[in-house]
């Protein structure tokens, strides 16, 4: 049974449509020719291609019902079959026809006009074209009916000097503001063309396509054609239910397997905005990246003094890697005394990680070394519990006070960091997730693991809270 959308626009009463003729041109089209759409692609051409009597003909005529059409889906559902069926419709059957294909970059535009174009010269379809011009950048096809299909950037300079009856924008989510829409709005509204954009759900930068997609939620535009494909917020990333409910092409082009493969290989936020088709906040970094890299120091000689410095360590979501870190104080040539931070092991798996942290507590002796206890952690804490290495077990206002100190620090230029390519990449993936009033860094949503991340915030709070250094250094107990 094909999985509903969350959102839909229905059809109205008795409205013809012109989506079975719109159909046939998706396996006229099709690399095979033997495609037909799926159930969930016939649904979305049903409504979409709608039409209603033209006032401006006094009801002799007739005119598409939607002015725009916005479709979100997860990927790998057959969002390019929906639009070899749409354009290869529209200047098939209008003379004359404008058709303009854009994206969230000119590549994937060009990609997409070159698989239509090859569509039409391999077979019967031959007949019908009159000119191809493949020059980079005016790429067009010409018909022989005078309809033409050409690409454009997603720029404000989209359709200037057109007038269009279709323009086709795929990816919308990459599209950060309205700059297409001030392209193609003047291009569209002569001949009342339609607009479609068609998306997977998008991050804290793509405005444009959110702002569709409110209207759309919302239901109060007649003009606009809203369908979205996707999980419910309180379904379960992990469960392969919540996969099947959220891809309406799943049992047909998609699957448990291909889906399981894809969870396990991606971050977890992205994999929620690729598949399950939920907007993320990946974009919007917990840390501000120009701070980050103000405070970087490739040659950060650290020279910690024993009993002078604080250890902590994290581990990421799924125990897939560990993370060690360690805070001490520096004082720079400005002759300012700062927080200087290091990630000194990032590894995958995590049996190695009690006895690194059981030598770095011999060799720097300090108080105790700290941790998250609500994490993945906990075990490793255990086990240093029977090493007899002594540990604090950070609470969550603990973690809390950890992530916004590192952000004081960093905003009040009291911070230095040793550069290292895999806490960076922590730091540039890193999102917040909300604890009571307060915020730490999400595990789940970021686009990477945070437990470097992490391990550093705690090895600086660590610091701050000023332990005293171990006076003896203890054997590890069998």
């Amino acid at each position: 049974m094909t999985p509903g959308p969350l959102y839909a626009t229905l059809p109205a009463p008795g409205a013809l449509s012109l989506a079975q003729a719109a159909g046939r041109m998706v396996g006229a089209l099709s690399p095979t020719g033997l495609i037909l759409p799926m159930p969930w692609q016939s649904d979305v051409l049903r409504v979409a291609l709608e039409v209603e009597p033209d006032p401006a003909t006094d009801g002799r005529g007739w005119r598409l019902r939607y002015r725009t059409v916005v479709v979100t889906v997860p990927r790998q559902n057959g969002k390019t079959t929906i639009a070899r069926g749409v354009i290869g419709h529209r200047i098939a059957s209008r003379r004359h026809a404008a058709v303009l294909g854009t994206a969230q970059d000119r590549t994937l535009a060009a990609k997409l006009w070159r698989e239509i174009v090859a569509a039409y010269e391999g077979r019967a379809l031959a007949r019908q074209v009159a000119r191809v011009w493949r020059g980079f950048g005016s790429e067009e096809l010409t018909l022989r009916n005078g309809s033409t299909y050409g690409i454009s950037a997603p720029s404000v300079r989209a359709g200037h000097g057109l007038t269009l009856d279709l323009a086709f924008c795929d990816e919308a989510w990459a599209i950060p503001d309205d700059r297409l829409a001030q392209g193609l709005g003047p291009a569209l509204m002569v001949k009342r063309g339609q607009l479609w954009v068609i998306s997977t759900a998008g991050t804290a930068d793509s405005a444009w396509l959110r702002q569709y997609v409110e209207r759309g939620r919302a239901g109060t535009d007649p003009s606009l054609c809203y369908v979205e494909y996707g999980a419910p917020d309180d379904a379960d990333p992990a469960d392969p239910d919540t996969w099947a409910a959220a891809n309406p092409s799943y049992g047909y082009t998609t699957d448990r397997e291909r889906l399981g493969q894809a969870f396990r290989s991606m971050p977890l936020a992205e994999y929620e905005r690729a598949h399950l088709n939920r907007w993320t906040t990946t974009a919007d970094h917990a840390l501000p990246p120009a701070w980050w890299a103000a405070a970087a120091d490739a040659q950060l000689d650290l020279d910690p003094q024993v009993g002078r410095v604080a250890v902590a360590l994290d581990l990421a979501g799924d125990r897939s890697a560990g993370a060690i870190a360690i805070a001490t104080e520096v004082r720079g040539a400005d002759g300012i005394t700062r927080t200087a931070v290091e990630l000194v092991d990032y590894r995958p798996d995590t049996d190695w990680l009690a006895a690194r942290a059981l030598d770095l507590w011999r060799r720097w002796r300090p108080a105790a070394i700290y941790l998250d206890p609500f994490g993945p952690a906990n075990t490793t804490a255990d086990e240093l519990d029977r090493l007899r290495v002594p540990i604090v077990r950070v609470n969550a206002g603990g973690l809390t006070a950890a992530a916004a100190g590192l952000y004081d620090d960093l905003r009040d230029d009291r911070l230095r960091h040793r550069t290292d390519p895999q806490l960076d990449a922590a730091v540039d993936g890193a999102v917040r997730r909300t604890v009571l009033d307060r915020w730490a860094f999400s595990r789940g949503k970021s686009a990477a693991d945070v437990a470097p991340l992490n391990a550093v915030a705690l090895a600086r709070y660590a610091l701050a809270a000023r332990p005293l250094g171990s006076t003896s250094i203890r054997t590890a107990q069998g």
